[in-house]
């Protein structure tokens, strides 16, 4: 402090200080927002393709896609079902548990269809079998067809490609 400096010149002094800092914050402040803000945009710009349209860059495969064959077309299923079936669910409460289903197969080459033929009473016996070991709380459980489903695929497969 300085001596013989009246109260008025001090208070000058130290408000001069504040002004300029607050200034040069808010300064910082509006930059750091207009950089965010254009750094959003650009990203925003690039993502959508908009950039490569304005800045008049080509996409490069773009002209690989018209070079390339024309994908193969999608494989067609076949279904082969099999006749219905009746099998009595195992069951501890003394009345049987009759159920009739029905399976049919999803096959993806025609060639296996006469395979197939030969070898329907044997999967006929294995899908029966497998209901016969099955109670009626697992078919009542929530992820009890899935697992259902699973299981007479696997059966089914083993069947038909038994191994050697």
């Amino acid at each position: 402090m300085r001596t013989g400096a009246s109260e008025e010149t001090l208070d000058e002094e130290f408000d001069d200080e504040p002004e300029a800092k607050s200034g040069s914050k808010k300064l910082i402040i509006i930059i750091g927002l207009v950089l965010v803000l254009l750094g959003g945009g650009a990203t925003a710009a690039y993502m959508t393709g908009m950039l490569k349209e304005f800045l008049g860059i080509e996409d490069a495969t773009a002209g690989s896609e018209t070079a390339e064959a024309p994908p193969p077309p999608p494989v067609q299923s076949v279904y082969h079902p099999l006749p219905t079936m009746l099998a009595n669910l195992a069951g501890g409460r003394g009345q049987p548990q009759f159920r009739k289903f029905t399976v049919s197969l999803e096959l993806t080459d025609r060639d296996v269809i006469p395979r197939l033929r030969k070898l329907e009473p044997r999967i006929i016996d294995i899908l029966q079998t497998h209901f016969r070991n099955l109670r009626i709380d697992d078919l009542r459980e929530s992820r009890g067809i899935p697992v259902l489903r699973a299981e007479l695929l696997a059966r089914i497969n083993s069947a038909i490609h038994p191994p050697r």
